[in-house]
């Protein structure tokens, strides 16, 4: 049996999984349902005080050292609890430190740049691998080959020295690139599948009794791709090929400060972890300052009164302070509306 899923609903996850958002409690699909992820499946144990213990342990077998990081280093929200994290410096660290937890029946969860990311007061029951070392790039004939980790403001860059464009519309975006592949990410009528030529992937297999067998790196074309709205490749992003079109270097600059202004105009400039609702026939943001939630406040985080779909943290919320505005946006907007909204985050609980 091989794990190698692509916007697949309906799914159930055995227990955790890796990128940014698959749930033991709901749908196997990558940014579509946004649900908690949490550790109550009884699949391990690892979800009281013993992730660290299991941390030392993976570290010892991979000769890689982890840190205990919180929220604020390593969330867009900067507000929320702790996680015992990996940082590879390179793809075959990565494969040996999720291998090793995979054989525990452990999923890690991996973190690009933060954003669309809040962590649950306390320390996580999850370990976490963070891309930001993986970060290379090089230029082909095409486009640019990025690693997962690189950010999309520099890859935007790598395509304009080459007389290339195509990702200036995520100008200001803090998204990095297995983030952006991952839910497609896309703004002003473009998405990141627009410029994307090949995905490399991480392969999982198994027997039939559950155990992994084997973990293999491939390279998937566009072309066997299906990708949607806020919907993208439901896998393990290891890197992309990116193409561009060709333009003019001074046109890719003119663009970037456009997007990057409209930005600043709207959204707010306080920390949060960017959209918090999918948008619907009618924005999400509109729907919550419609029910006169524009600048409520619990504790430390409050609704932006600048942008109703942002939450942002004016300085000490915690976790459950996100949560609780989320909660109340969602009660306000069916109770007035009958919408229900969908969440672009992932909550790690």
């Amino acid at each position: 049996m091989s794990e190698w899923r692509f916007n697949e609903e309906g799914k159930t996850n055995p227990c955790l999984s890796g990128i940014t958002n698959i749930c033991s409690n709901g749908r196997y699909g990558d940014y579509v349902s946004y649900e908690t992820v949490d550790c109550e499946n009884g699949k391990t144990d690892y979800c009281s005080n013993g992730i660290i213990d299991v941390c030392k342990e993976v570290a010892t077998e991979c000769g890689i050292e982890f840190q205990v990081e919180t929220a604020s280093v390593l969330t867009t929200f900067k507000g929320g609890g702790s996680a015992c994290v990996f940082t590879p410096e390179c793809e075959d660290e990565f494969v040996k430190i999720y291998s090793a937890f995979l054989e525990r029946g452990i999923r890690a969860f991996i973190l690009g740049g933060g954003s669309n990311v809040v962590i649950a007061d306390g320390l996580l029951g999850v370990p976490i691998i963070s891309t930001r070392l993986l970060n290379g790039l090089k230029a082909c004939g095409f486009g640019v080959y990025a690693e997962c980790g690189a950010r999309i403001c520099d890859v935007t860059a790598a395509l304009r020295a080459s007389g290339m464009g195509g990702l200036e519309f995520l100008s200001g975006v803090p998204a990095t690139v297995g983030g952006a592949v991952r839910m497609n990410a896309g703004a002003f009528n473009s998405q990141t599948a627009d410029c994307i030529k090949e995905v490399r992937v991480l392969r999982l297999e198994y027997d039939n009794g559950g155990i992994l067998t084997k973990c293999a790196v491939e390279q998937v074309s566009r072309d066997t791709l299906s990708f949607g709205y806020r919907q993208g490749v439901n896998a393990i992003i290891l890197g992309a090929t990116i193409t561009g079109r060709e333009m003019e270097y001074d046109k890719s600059v003119e663009l970037s400060k456009k997007y990057l202004a409209i930005r600043a105009a709207k959204q707010p400039k306080y920390p949060s972890c960017g959209s918090v609702f999918a948008n619907g026939e009618i924005a999400s943001g509109k729907l919550i300052e419609d029910c006169g939630l524009k600048g409520t406040r619990i504790g430390g985080a409050m609704i932006s009164d600048m942008h109703g779909n942002f939450i942002v943290n004016m300085g000490g919320a915690t976790a459950n302070d996100f949560m609780s505005l989320v909660t109340l946006c969602e009660k306000e907007v069916y109770t007035k509306f009958g919408v229900t909204l969908k969440r672009e985050f992932v909550y790690l609980n």
